[in-house]
């Protein structure tokens, strides 16, 4: 979709974390949020996470998805959050 199937690379020139996040959510989709931390900070710096509802972990990813989000919308996708997982969908299926 919109990773490169040889090597595995987005199509569309991401930062380094907007990149990995959009990686781990199109090879794994339905991921809960702890595991998108996890999976994203793992080498990096990050808010501690200390529970589900810790609000600095949080807020990072969200504002992580929401920019994320702007940038795919362009070329007509999005992530979006369904049955307490995240999923790259298509703008059609949001409009469906």
């Amino acid at each position: 979709m919109l990773l490169c199937p040889q090597c595995g690379q987005p199509r569309i020139r991401l930062g380094a974390v907007k990149a990995q996040l959009l990686e781990l959510i199109e090879r794994r989709p339905g991921l809960a949020i702890k595991a998108l931390h996890k999976g994203l900070f793992v080498d990096r710096q990050s808010p501690t996470w200390r529970s589900p509802r810790d609000r600095p972990a949080v807020a990072t990813l969200n504002v992580h998805i929401s920019q994320l989000n702007e940038i795919l919308r362009e070329h007509g996708f999005a992530v979006q959050r369904r049955d307490g997982g995240y999923f790259l969908i298509s703008i059609e299926e949001i409009a469906a």
